[in-house]
């Protein structure tokens, strides 16, 4: 029989022996990202290493030779996406919206409605941008959407602030007028100047849409022979705007 001597000896060399072998797996074990980021770490304590040996001169080369074009490069790819943010999100803001509610005018129209109304409202306002939606009910003539889909999503956009102005038939506005999102016209201060042109009245007795005169209809080239009324919409304050877009329209 072994000695108790003997058998310890073997127990600890096969404690050693399971040891080795469960940190060769742990090291085959080691994933891709572990061995980068332990290059990156050798790479790095080499580098600082490298760094504390040279005097105040050999520093500055160094940088200037290994990590200011990066740096430059870096700082020049920043400062372009930082502008073109700022260009995007302040001075290209769309400040103001309107549509046609089964009104379609021509490109000349929409023009003088966009481009045209932002250089009536003068420098303060040339790095902004305005927009006209068309016709909002004109349904596509493919696909699932049908006249129903295309009035719900009209009336979510006026709800939510989309537009500011819309032009209407009186057909079309007598059937919205139930929805009550239309603005009282007698809030704006230039309306009585304008009201002779017509007006009509909601059912609680306020002045909601103004006739558009026949120059008003040339100018955004109104295609359609009858009577086009001019609304305001929207949830948040836009009556400065409204007031020039009166003007605008009928002086």
């Amino acid at each position: 029989m072994e000695d108790k001597e003997s058998v310890n000896n073997k127990i600890t060399e096969d404690t050693q022996s399971i040891e080795e072998s469960l940190e060769k797996e742990k090291d085959q074990e080691e994933t891709p990202v572990e061995k980068e980021s332990e290059s990156i770490k050798t790479s790095f304590y080499k580098e600082k290493e490298k760094f504390s040996k040279m005097d105040f001169q050999q520093k500055v080369q160094y940088f200037k030779d290994y990590y200011l074009i990066k740096l430059l490069i870096v700082l020049a790819i920043v400062g372009v996406a930082v502008w073109l943010t700022h260009d995007i999100l302040q001075n290209k803001k769309m400040i103001y919206a309107g549509a046609g509610v089964s009104v379609n005018i021509t490109d000349d129209g929409e023009d003088f409605l966009t481009d045209g109304f932002i250089r009536y409202l003068g420098d303060d306002y040339s790095k902004k941008t305005a927009s006209y939606g068309g016709n909002v009910l004109l349904v596509p003539s493919s696909g699932d959407v049908n006249e129903n889909s295309v009035e719900t999503a009209f009336i979510s956009q006026v709800q939510t602030d989309f537009f500011q102005y819309l032009f209407f038939t009186e057909k079309k506005y007598e059937y919205f007028s139930s929805f009550e999102f239309f603005l009282d016209l007698s809030t704006l201060s230039n309306f009585s100047k304008y009201s002779e042109s017509g007006v009509l009245i909601s059912p609680s007795g306020k002045p909601e849409a103004i006739k558009l005169p026949e120059s008003a209809k040339e100018k955004i080239g109104v295609r359609e022979e009858e009577d086009i009324y001019l609304c305001f919409v929207g949830i948040k304050d836009h009556k400065e705007l409204n007031e020039k877009m009166l003007d605008y329209l009928f002086s």
